[in-house]
């Protein structure tokens, strides 16, 4: 954990786009080529090569700030990083915050990691997963043999309240009355967390970031496809974003610095982004090339405010 001398630590901390084992091995995921892009380019931008630098991977699949929070709190921070990101999953970390950490997310207990790389692996193993995820029944037994380390909301909640739409859909885009109390409970906790992770990194004379990532639907239009997965939902009980503009609030109210990914993101999608076109951003999580992108547009921002 000791740091060697002349080197600049990110600590990376999110969920499974951050643990990045879905669409690439571990050494093309964006916090290895963050690594390589920092290297590559402060040599080029300072005429110097005295710096090393190091991108550390806390991601672990499934978890909110919550456990992100003490990651840091009992681990990473003996690892005295310069530069912290949280990179905040826009599709489900705020539900994953207002679901309380239960003991089947313990590392030593949890299966997930397994679940996710076979997922991988079996195209239909993978489709029968994304088929029955919503089911409560099934959610029941998955938590039950120790293979998620998400907790668990009343049947209702999960069931969709009538229209079938999950749990993180609901907390992000639902307008609709009903999940008042459960939202700005979400909203509060990550509040609270994000100010917490902040303090404590200025405590430990750490940089901290937020890095939002986007909404796969919102890049693409995907619109269409939501209302064909849940065929009861009524479009105008949807608002997709909610999500994203809660967050910001969040954010810019507690000055905690941030990067948006979701205008690069949009403009390279459009085809009108400079960087160079490698293919879609998303597939499960980030496609190849959206871990090839993403580590960009965060490296340069990085060169930019913090090592100048």
């Amino acid at each position: 954990m000791e740091k060697p001398k002349d080197t600049w630590r990110v600590a990376n901390f999110g969920d499974s786009y951050v643990e990045g084992i879905q669409e690439v091995d571990w050494d093309k995921n964006f916090v290895t080529q963050l690594e390589k892009y920092l290297q590559d380019n402060y040599t080029v931008a300072t005429s110097s090569s005295t710096l090393n630098f190091q991108s550390l991977n806390f991601g672990v699949a499934g978890r909110g700030q919550i456990e992100e929070y003490w990651t840091y709190k009992y681990l990473a921070s003996k690892a005295n990083p310069d530069l912290n990101i949280v990179w905040f999953t826009i599709a489900n970390d705020f539900s994953n915050n207002l679901v309380p950490p239960q003991p089947s997310g313990a590392l030593e207990s949890n299966q997930s990691g397994r679940i996710k790389y076979f997922l991988k692996k079996s195209a239909l193993a993978n489709f029968l997963f994304e088929y029955l995820k919503g089911n409560p029944f099934f959610l029941k037994i998955f938590n039950a043999l120790h293979l998620s380390n998400s907790g668990k909301l009343n049947a209702e909640i999960l069931a969709g309240a009538g229209d079938g739409v999950d749990i993180d859909r609901k907390i992000n885009y639902s307008i609709q009355p009903g999940l008042e109390k459960e939202k700005e409970r979400a909203y509060g906790i990550t509040s609270e967390l994000l100010q917490n992770f902040q303090k404590l990194s200025n405590e430990k004379k750490s940089k901290f970031l937020v890095v939002i990532i986007p909404e796969p639907m919102i890049i693409y239009n995907l619109y269409d496809d939501f209302f064909k997965v849940y065929p009861r939902a009524k479009i105008e009980d949807y608002d997709f974003t909610l999500a994203e503009k809660k967050l910001l609030e969040i954010l810019k109210k507690n000055n905690i610095a941030y990067l948006d990914l979701t205008d690069e993101f949009t403009k390279y999608a459009l085809g009108k982004s400079a960087y160079e076109n490698c293919g879609n951003l998303f597939g499960d999580h980030f496609s190849a090339c959206g871990h090839k992108i993403a580590a960009q547009i965060v490296g340069k921002y990085i060169l930019e405010n913090y090592l100048r």
